[in-house]
């Protein structure tokens, strides 16, 4: 009888653990290096870089990549980069990742998408910026859903272009995806984002 109970006790906690272990994290700071890497993107050490290329103030054929879990240099993408603004709440974060891209696509036109994660320090500012977001595009056609993260997709198409935006949380981190285009293939950077971190892409929502 003891022998059964031993049996059943070490089957349950192989189940256990296959239960643990089959949830696996999809913002993550690996995955985001992966994708910068799939997509060519160069890695960049100087933060200030990081800034002049998202505000704009480099040429055409950008593709720039930063990525930290130290502390101090992500909050100063949070609140040099991101915040620049200061019209998002204030939070402490402990990793942060940005990525680039701003090329010419086939037709000669400009491509620019953007993707930023942040690590919060809690989870409850991490909800906080989520939210921000979701409350600064609510008017665009959006698609939403719950589960093994949150989600919020935001599109515009008009015969100016095609806008896509993400929005993604998981646990106390958020990644915000933003691109504007002409066709679905000018998506690259937010197409291997979605597919490395096997999440809903905003191109799902587009009507």
């Amino acid at each position: 009888m003891n022998m059964l109970k031993k049996a059943a006790a070490g089957v349950m906690a192989v189940v256990l653990l296959m239960g643990v272990t089959g949830c696996t994290e999809k913002l993550t700071f690996e995955n985001a290096n992966e994708v910068a890497e799939q997509c060519g993107l160069e890695k960049i050490d100087n933060v200030d870089r990081i800034a002049e290329d998202v505000y704009g103030n480099q040429d055409y054929n950008e593709l720039v990549y930063y990525s930290t879990e130290n502390s101090n240099e992500a909050q100063w993408i949070y609140d040099k980069v991101y915040n620049k603004s200061n019209t998002y709440p204030k939070a402490e974060v402990k990793g942060a990742a940005v990525m680039y891209s701003n090329v010419i696509n086939s037709d000669g036109k400009p491509i620019k998408e953007y993707a930023f994660m942040f690590t919060f320090k809690s989870k409850k500012k991490a909800e906080e910026f989520y939210f921000r977001i979701e409350s600064e595009y609510y008017i665009l056609e959006h698609a939403e859903g719950k589960g093994e993260y949150d989600y919020t997709l935001y599109t515009f198409s008009s015969e100016q272009g095609i806008g896509l935006i993400g929005n993604y949380l998981e646990d106390n981190t958020v990644l915000y995806l933003c691109g504007n285009g002409y066709k679905k293939s000018d998506f690259a950077l937010i197409d291997s984002c979605c597919r490395k971190m096997n999440i809903k892409s905003p191109e799902t929502a587009l009507k």
